[in-house]
């Protein structure tokens, strides 16, 4: 455990000297000089004290000329400078992929009530964002997210009730999302397709497109397929950006749609 302080005035002719008080219940139950400290910090390894729940501390500046002394006395609440032990084994899972959500989940070694901060940096975000500081229980649902993108999550926690410091954060990384079906088909312009003559009542129709945009794939494409009144004519692989289907011939328009697939 480290302490600090702040001295009033520049010591030049006074040693500092600090004594620590270990109390439980208002009755002293033992008293630990500093084993390494200087004019504004001592320092106790985790062998040199015990784990109480108040501890009062001591501060005695000494002149060694002229033997006066004066001492300050601080009382602190350890649940208030101690910092909790940070939760095990966050890990991640999808609840569902026609209703997306994932499901955060952790395991936390204290017993007592705890709250627990939840925070979540996209590929595109320069830092984490706090979610939510106030989730009591062991897991979270998040419904929100991008589909087949990347997120990290942290969870850190302190017990319920108390202004003191957050744990030490758990952290997952690079949870690559679910892929979800395309938001939007292959770009398309008016007059891209030939069409062939009419031989014995049928015609060849190529058509033409563009790859599906980036930001609405939300996968990795994998093919596209032609389709006329619901029925899928041909389907060719990602990387294809024609189609050549045959069809009947007639006067009337002719609709053909045009769907990207990925893996979703």
């Amino acid at each position: 455990m480290n302490c600090t302080w702040t001295n009033p005035v520049p010591y030049a002719e006074y040693v500092p000297r600090d004594t620590f008080f270990l109390i439980k219940e208002g009755e002293l139950s033992n008293v630990t000089l500093c084993p390494q400290n200087d004019s504004v910090s001592c320092v106790w390894p985790k062998d040199h004290f015990q784990l109480k729940d108040t501890y009062t501390i001591t501060v005695e500046v000494w002149n060694t000329k002229t033997e006066i002394h004066t001492s300050q006395v601080f009382t602190l609440n350890a649940d208030e400078i101690v910092k909790p032990a940070p939760v095990k084994h966050l890990s991640v899972k999808v609840l569902s992929l026609s209703d997306p959500c994932l499901e955060l989940s952790w395991t936390q070694e204290s017993h007592g009530r705890t709250v627990y901060r939840i925070s979540q940096q996209k590929k595109v975000d320069s830092e984490f964002k706090v979610i939510t500081d106030n989730e009591t229980s062991n897991s979270y649902k998040i419904c929100d997210y991008l589909p087949f993108s990347n997120y990290s999550f942290s969870v850190d926690c302190h017990p319920l009730d108390f202004k003191g410091y957050w744990s030490e954060s758990e952290i997952l990384n690079n949870f690559r999302t679910p892929e979800r079906a395309p938001t939007s088909g292959p770009v398309t312009t008016n007059g891209s397709y030939n069409t062939s003559d009419c031989m014995n009542g049928l015609r060849n129709v190529t058509v033409y497109w563009q790859e599906v945009e980036e930001l609405s794939r939300n996968g990795i494409i994998v093919s596209y397929s032609v389709m006329h009144n619901g029925q899928v004519l041909t389907r060719v692989p990602a990387g294809m950006f024609q189609a050549t289907v045959v069809v009947r011939c007639t006067d009337s328009p002719l609709m053909l749609n045009i769907s990207a697939h990925n893996g979703a």
